[in-house]
């Protein structure tokens, strides 16, 4: 154990992700899993953090630490549902603030001649905690203002629909030659809106639908930000039910059956 505490030490000195990985798999209990997942995060590789984090997670659900890792990675890819599970296991998680901030006031007792002559080493103990708070705020706005109406709607027989029950899809539609794509919207796997084929790179698409016997208003809007992917935001009774992208095809040739409606054009004509 004590070798092993000694290599992670070692590695996360020196920044070496690569034998902080190696080391969690030779111990997946100790504590290399956990500083792999920071060493990870603070260097940009969010994928790579999150994916320690996730294991690491399994053994210590409640790490506010590796769920505020989770949270990040699902913020920057736009999974609503994600951000809502992770905010909500964010704000039931203990914020360790408190214990940076008595941390911080001990540095600054005990190295008070130092801090005196400029020393600020402890000015990034109190960083860290008020990074806590900001995180603990940013999860409860995003929870009261984004999801406290979408669980309202009822099936038919009066059960609260889930938001994971609301999914949004795109289809390839191919006519003649070109490719487009469309946009659908289900709430538990009945269809209640479909944009057609998509003819401009932003736009907005609203409908009503019944649910459970009441009135229900749907509105979809999308915009294009990058070459292949169409960010869009579902809005249902004014709430925001989920943020995400999809890949996106318009005005491409459909190379592979011109030949075929090309053929089946001219024995039609003869």
């Amino acid at each position: 154990m004590a070798g092993s505490w000694l290599r992670v030490i070692r590695s996360v000195a020196h920044h070496d992700r690569r034998a902080l990985k190696k080391e969690a798999e030779r111990n997946p209990d100790g504590l290399a899993r956990w500083a792999h997942a920071t060493e990870s995060w603070w260097h940009g590789e969010i994928a790579e953090a999150r994916r320690s984090a996730e294991i690491d997670l399994q053994a210590h659900p409640d790490d506010f630490h590796l769920i505020r890792i989770c949270l990040d990675y699902y913020i920057r890819a736009r999974d609503s549902a994600q951000i809502c599970a992770y905010s909500k296991r964010l704000l039931a998680a203990k914020s360790p603030a408190i214990w940076i901030r008595r941390l911080y006031l001990l540095e600054s007792v005990l190295l008070w001649p130092i801090v005196l002559l400029g020393y600020k080493g402890v000015y990034g103990v109190k960083a860290g905690a008020d990074n806590c708070d900001r995180w603990v705020a940013w999860a409860e706005n995003y929870v009261t203002k984004h999801f406290k109406q979408v669980v309202s709607i009822r099936d038919s027989e009066g059960a609260f629909i889930e938001p994971s029950a609301i999914s949004v899809t795109a289809r390839t539609l191919r006519k003649h030659a070109w490719m487009a794509t469309s946009i659908e919207v289900s709430v538990g796997g009945h269809q209640i809106l479909t944009t057609g084929e998509l003819k401009s790179v932003e736009g907005l698409s609203t409908q009503e639908f019944l649910c459970g016997g009441e009135s229900h208003q749907v509105v979809l809007t999308w915009d294009k930000r990058s070459l292949d992917s169409i960010p869009y935001t579902l809005e249902i009774d004014g709430c925001v039910a989920k943020t995400a992208g999809f890949e996106y095809q318009s005005g491409g040739l459909n190379i592979g059956r011109l030949p075929l409606r090309l053929l089946s054009s001219y024995c039609g004509a003869s």
